[in-house]
């Protein structure tokens, strides 16, 4: 009885510094799991950490031993990493739409992690967990630049290719940016049918197979390789049979079957590249006793505590600067009054953007020229489709409908009592000799700021912006603005023209 207490104490003493561990990457997925939201290109998210977790239990642990020194100093690298991991956790606050920090807190997080972990075992654990956790990275959205130009990359191909096999079967397609016309009917490629969700799932499965199957550096490389053409070849086939349901059976057809056919597509996309990977898999295996962590003895229960201690430290003070310690000033908010008759956005635009509500009006200005307005926004119950519909600017939008935005001059605030609304500006078409353009467009994104209320660079040094960055943050709460005004205006009158139609629909104030 009393040599079995003894025998299992030492491995309780290491039950803190788990525990700690555990909740920094639960803090950590809790913020990241917005991305996930059905609106963006990480749905398969939510079983990257499993995935992961199954990985560090296959993986072969006989290598690993205890350290032998509990002592502070096996602990400095850890401190460094705490000090470090808490500064970005607490920059990465003001601004959940930044990418960024979710990138640095990951790769600190794994430094630390295995850091601990070496403290605890040894340095073998690098060579045991290091590809487990560099898994856990595919939870991260990419860079938003980087992401955008491979959307429209793909879209680009897809397209193509697409109106190219509809020409094979007897249905010449004309390609309008991204949409298909053919006879009467067209059919928009639109972002979710670009294959960014499946190739990206299919990308971090086939990095799955290749650490749990233990392949090769030339099995890991056409795994890769094929999953990438994979997911492409299904996306095709999957754009090509819909494209054919849309024309040959009309809109509630292409309803009826859009989701189907997705899921057959992901279905025999996995299964092709499960088959693919196990075709190189390697006959080596591991006997069970591998996988288990080796007996801990000798394990300081203080410095058990102190790493907990330090584990929590960075949410607990992030959390304690933004509740108690800044003043966050009022915001002054802002709302439409429409003084014409307006309808609700399209069903497919609600389907991309998930807002909370939206609509469109038209009217004519004092020159005689029509102008169109679109207005919609998130109340902020829904952070996930709030975040991840934050980068569809309207270049990007319009560019699917052929309609090719370039950037204006410069951007203009117009001051409605005291909210702020900073457009953006964008033109498209060609200039004519007089200096005009057929078409301008001005974006609003405007974002509920706890420090000012807008985007808007107060200048000062580098210092004073910090403290002005750190002093408030940005909520899910946003709305967005677009102004289209439509007959020939240099940029003089197409601001003339944006004033006009702030000062006619903008109100100050909640609705």
């Amino acid at each position: 009885m009393t040599s079995a207490s003894q025998a299992q104490k030492p491995e309780l003493e290491v039950v803190p510094v788990y525990f700690g561990l555990l909740w920094l990457w639960g803090m950590f997925f809790s913020r990241v799991h917005l991305w996930w939201n059905e609106a963006s290109y990480y749905t398969y998210g939510w079983a990257v950490p499993l995935l992961a977790c199954l990985l560090m239990y296959r993986a072969d642990k006989s290598t690993l031993m205890v350290h032998g020194k509990s002592k502070l100093g096996g602990l400095r690298h850890f401190f460094g990493l705490i000090l470090i991991y808490a500064s970005i956790r607490l920059v990465a606050e003001p601004d959940p739409f930044w990418r960024l920090p979710l990138w640095l807190e990951a790769m600190i997080l794994i430094l630390l992690t295995l850091s601990v972990l070496a403290w605890v075992y040894g340095r073998g654990v690098f060579r045991v967990f290091l590809i487990p956790f560099l898994f856990l990275l595919t939870v991260l959205p990419w860079p938003a630049v980087l992401e955008t130009k491979l959307v429209q990359l793909m879209m680009d191909l897809v397209t193509a290719s697409t109106a190219e096999a509809l020409l094979w079967v007897g249905h010449p397609a004309i390609v309008v940016g991204h949409t298909l016309n053919v006879g009467q009917e067209s059919v928009l490629i639109s972002n979710t049918c670009s294959g960014i969700r499946s190739f990206q799932g299919l990308l971090a499965a086939a990095l799955f197979l290749v650490a749990y199957l233990q392949l090769s550096f030339r099995g890991s490389v056409a795994t890769i390789v094929t999953a990438i053409l994979i997911a492409f070849f299904f996306n095709l086939c999957r754009a090509f049979a819909l494209s054919l349901i849309s024309i040959e059976g009309g809109d509630q057809v292409y309803a009826r079957w859009h989701d189907p056919v997705g899921y057959i597509s992901v279905t025999l996309s996995l299964l092709s590249i499960i088959f693919f990977a196990r075709c190189f898999r390697s006959n080596a295996g591991f006997s069970l006793a591998h996988r288990s962590l080796p007996d801990i003895r000798g394990l300081s229960l203080r410095l058990s505590l102190l790493v907990l201690g330090c584990c929590l430290l960075p949410e607990i003070a992030t959390q304690v600067w933004f509740r108690f310690v800044v003043k966050t000033e009022p915001v002054s908010h802002w709302h439409i009054q429409w003084p014409v008759d307006t309808k609700p956005l399209e069903e497919p635009v609600r389907d991309v953007l998930l807002f909370d509500y939206g609509e469109i009006g038209q009217m004519v200005l004092s020159d005689d020229n029509l102008v169109r307005v679109i207005h919609f926004g998130y109340d902020g119950s829904s952070p996930g489709a709030s975040i991840c519909s934050r980068n569809h600017d309207p270049a990007t939008c319009m560019g699917h409908l052929g309609t090719k935005l370039f950037d204006g001059v410069h951007d203009v605030t117009c001051e409605v009592a005291d909210a702020r609304l900073t457009f953006r500006h964008y033109v498209a078409g060609k200039q004519d000799s007089t200096g005009r353009f057929s078409l301008h467009v001005w974006w609003c994104p405007w974002v509920v700021d706890m420090r000012s209320g807008a985007f808007t660079d107060l200048g000062g040094s580098l210092l004073d912006k910090g403290r002005r960055f750190l002093s408030g943050k940005l909520s899910f709460e946003r709305k967005v603005l677009l102004v289209l005004l439509e007959g020939p205006r240099n940029t003089v009158e197409a601001e003339t023209g944006l004033r006009e139609v702030v000062q006619k629909i903008v109100r100050s104030g909640r609705e």
